[in-house]
């Protein structure tokens, strides 16, 4: 009985930690998820468990516990990361060729659309996440015609654009 009630806690630990590493990557974007994770387990839950385990003994169940926790947090962060390079290298590919089409037609597009299928397939996305308003690049023209391309890096606040002119990215938020 006992045995069995063991693979449940674990059954629920990996739904727990799929749940969190899920939400974290693909619905927030949020490396301090990640971060708070690795905080509490490996400050807190993990040297409780290393004095459950050498005090009591055992098998190890919540050292195990623990470590699924911090994979968790430490796939939270790398996910992140990438899907931040990934952004950035959509931003450098659309920033490059808006140039290309300015210097072929001599303004800048209209909209992004406008550069399909010349220069993309379809309209890049932004980032992957679950929310549609993260996965959309804004863009259009400034009053004097100057390009503008945004994206919401971190909801609710967290909207993002790149300067043309500097070639970088920058907060608005």
């Amino acid at each position: 009985m006992r045995r069995n009630q063991k693979k449940v806690n674990f059954i629920l630990v990996y739904i727990s930690a799929l749940v969190i590493f899920i939400t974290s990557v693909f619905a927030f974007n949020e490396s301090v998820i990640g971060l708070i994770i690795i905080l509490i387990s490996g400050c807190i839950y993990l040297p409780s468990s290393l004095y459950k385990q050498l005090r009591f003994g055992g098998e190890g169940q919540h050292i195990k516990t623990c470590l699924i926790y911090l994979a968790t947090g430490l796939l939270v962060i790398f996910s992140n990361m990438m899907n931040n390079q990934f952004t950035q290298s959509q931003v450098n590919s659309i920033a490059e060729k808006i140039e290309l089409y300015k210097q072929k037609n001599g303004v800048y597009p209209e909209s992004l659309e406008a550069l399909v299928p010349r220069y993309f397939s379809r309209v890049p996305v932004a980032r992957i996440s679950m929310f549609s308003i993260m996965t959309k690049f804004n863009y259009g023209l400034s009053e004097n015609n100057k390009p503008i391309l945004q994206f919401m890096g971190h909801p609710p606040f967290g909207r993002v654009g790149y300067d043309f002119e500097r070639k970088e990215l920058y907060n608005y938020d």
